[in-house]
C-alpha cells in the first residue's frame, strides 16, 4: 500500500475512535468503598447526652511493646483527663458497666510507665485549646494477645485528671467517653 492510501485510512480510524469516546455515555466508575481502619482499634463515643467526646484509637504491636495512637475530640479545652483500659468490654450505664481498671497482675494504681501500676493505666490525655487530645505513646504494659490482652476491653476517658495516687482508680471523675478495643 502506498502512503497516500494508509494516511486517509488511519485518519478515518482515529476519527471513529474519537467519536466513540465522545459518544460514551456510560456512568463514571463508582468510588471505592471507604476502608475501615484495620488492625486493633477502639472508637470512643460519648457515655451520655451531656458528653461530646469522640475519637479513634489504633493499637499496634511492635516487638514487646504496643504503640497507641489517635485523636480524641470534644474534651474541655486546656484540660487533663484520666485515660484507662477497664476490665469489661461494655460501655453501658454511662461507662460504669466497664468495671474497674484492667488489672490482671493485681498491682496498685499508679502512673503509666513509672513503677507499679495497673496494666490498664495509660498516660493522661491533654486537650488543647480546641478540646482535642492527640494520643501517641508506647506501652510495655499493654498487650494485644495472651493473658494481659486488652482486646475486648473498654477504654474510658474521664472528666478529670488522674492523680495517680488515690486507690483504686486515681480519682479522675465521671466516665465521659468509652470505646471497646476490637480486632478488625
Amino acid at each position: 500500500m502506498s502512503k497516500s492510501v494508509i494516511a486517509p485510512a488511519l485518519s478515518l480510524l482515529l476519527a471513529a475512535a474519537l467519536a466513540g469516546c465522545a459518544a460514551n455515555t456510560s456512568k463514571p466508575a463508582a468510588k471505592p468503598a471507604e476502608k475501615k481502619p484495620s488492625g486493633i482499634t477502639a472508637q470512643i463515643a460519648p457515655t451520655d447526652a451531656s458528653s461530646q467526646v469522640k475519637g479513634d484509637l489504633k493499637f499496634v504491636q511492635r516487638g514487646d511493646a504496643v504503640v497507641v495512637s489517635g485523636v480524641i475530640n470534644g474534651l474541655a479545652p486546656k484540660s487533663w483527663h484520666g485515660f484507662h483500659v477497664h476490665e469489661k468490654g461494655s460501655c453501658a450505664d454511662k461507662g460504669n458497666a466497664a468495671g474497674g481498671h484492667f488489672n490482671p497482675t493485681a498491682k496498685q494504681h499508679g502512673a503509666h510507665g513509672v513503677g507499679e501500676h495497673h496494666v490498664g493505666d495509660m498516660p493522661p490525655l491533654y486537650a488543647d485549646s480546641k478540646g482535642v487530645a492527640t494520643v501517641d505513646f508506647t506501652s510495655t504494659s499493654l498487650a494485644l494477645s495472651g493473658a494481659n490482652s486488652i482486646v475486648g476491653k473498654a477504654v474510658i476517658v474521664h472528666e478529670k485528671d488522674d492523680d495517680v495516687t488515690a486507690q483504686p482508680a486515681g480519682n479522675s471523675g465521671a466516665r465521659i467517653g468509652c470505646g471497646i478495643v476490637v480486632s478488625n
